[in-house]
């Protein structure tokens, strides 16, 4: 049976018939559903059983946040997350999405997962400062700072238009930020 050192494997293979082999059928280790030669662990862990060799998966971190994926049957790729939260939580409903208690995207494991409507997943990012807003936004072309600065010239005389080529953002843009309809 595994233990929670397992988390700390890299890359490895072993040989078909060796005890790390074996390790999967304990309860640490399901096997995919759908893509049979893969196998998950409660600790978030991906392996591959192809070829008759059992090799831990690195993944690759995908999109802005980083959440882990890894790809099977050629080009599909499933979200370990995902997959971890459902062998190991039970399966997902209609609507609901799966949230990182912690606010690490990359903690997989099984007690940090769980199901939940996009409501309760927003108010998760908000609690663990990851939503996004703001400076933290990544396609954000302003920063508080600049916002602040946005205002004290427009409350000083300046034309919102004027803004608009100073900093380089669409007339909305500026007057939610006056209005305090963004940045609040």
């Amino acid at each position: 049976m595994l233990s929670t050192s397992s988390r700390h494997f890299s890359n490895h293979r072993y040989k078909g018939n060796d005890s790390m082999s074996n390790a999967i059928l304990s309860s640490d280790w399901k096997q995919h559903p759908t893509y049979k030669d893969y196998y998950f662990s409660r600790f978030g862990i991906a392996a591959s059983m192809k070829k008759g060799r059992f090799l831990v998966l690195k993944g690759t971190v995908c999109g802005q946040i980083g959440y882990q994926a890894i790809c099977v049957s050629g080009k599909t790729k499933v979200y370990v997350h995902r997959v971890v939260c459902e062998l190991f939580n039970g399966p997902v409903l209609p609507g609901q999405q799966c949230r990182h208690l912690d606010g690490n995207p990359k903690n997989n494991d099984a007690k940090n997962l769980k199901w939940g409507t996009a409501s309760e997943n927003s108010q998760d990012k908000i609690a663990h400062g990851t939503n996004g807003e703001g400076e933290k936004n990544p396609m954000s072309k302003l920063s508080k700072s600049k916002v602040e600065q946005i205002r004290n010239m427009v409350a000083n005389g300046n034309s919102q238009i004027s803004m608009c080529s100073i900093f380089n953002v669409s007339a909305m843009t500026i007057s939610r930020i006056v209005r305090k309809e963004s940045w609040k």
